[in-house]
């Protein structure tokens, strides 16, 4: 019983067991290959877009330049003779003072302000007429007037207007006097308008701001 057990024994440290192992091995032949295929592909890459590129560049600047030449044929084909709106006000009459006074009332339907104002005006050549900038605004002609600036208001000239006229395109308002206004004097010119407070940031406007559900 004892010799069968050493026998088992000897046999046991003897043994060895045979397995399949898992995995993938490349030969050097075949990775120099793929290496190869692979460098063989950039350079392909790099030769297309080197020779293809160019050629959709130009493309583009063909293009361009059509585009250049639709809009010089097009400004080519405007009428020459067409006259621009001219929107500075004449060099006659220089404004150097402003006085005013604004009433603005916020109210739903209704956003409207009153406004006054003392125009100081420098004369630099003889005329008759005064042109002022004006928009979205109904001036009232019958509370126009127009004076002479002196130190001693009460020796002041005052001067008749004979018309007033509203330039729409050009945004002006034209005050015509009888008598001729002399260069190198001052005058004031005084208005009453109302205006309307616009809702597209322009000039004298209003804007609204929210507070949790409440506008203000």
């Amino acid at each position: 019983m004892t010799q069968s057990r050493e026998v088992l024994a000897m046999m046991d440290a003897h043994t060895t067991t045979f397995g399949r192992k898992r995995g993938c091995t490349i030969s050097r032949c075949g990775a120099f290959l793929i290496a190869t295929l692979f460098i063989i592909g950039l350079v392909a890459t790099g030769l297309l877009v080197y020779h293809f590129a160019p050629c959709l560049d130009r493309k583009l600047i063909i293009g361009e330049q059509d585009n250049l030449e639709d809009t010089a044929r097009s400004f080519a084909a405007s009428d020459p003779h067409k006259k621009r709106i001219d929107v500075r006000l004449p060099r006659s009459v220089l404004p150097d003072l402003y006085e005013i006074k604004l009433m603005p009332f916020i109210w739903p339907g209704n956003f409207t302000f009153n406004g006054e104002v003392n125009i100081y005006v420098n004369v630099t050549k003889d005329t008759k007429n005064i042109t002022l900038h004006a928009t979205d605004m109904k001036i009232n002609y019958q509370a126009t007037t127009l004076k002479e600036h002196h130190s001693n208001s009460n020796t002041a000239k005052w001067y008749k207007i004979i018309d007033q006229t509203n330039d729409t395109a050009r945004q002006f308002h034209i005050i015509r006097t009888a008598e001729t206004l002399e260069a190198g004097k001052q005058y004031v010119i005084y208005l009453k308008y109302v205006g309307y407070l616009n809702d597209y940031l322009q000039g004298f406007y209003r804007s609204s701001y929210t507070v949790g559900n409440q506008t203000r």
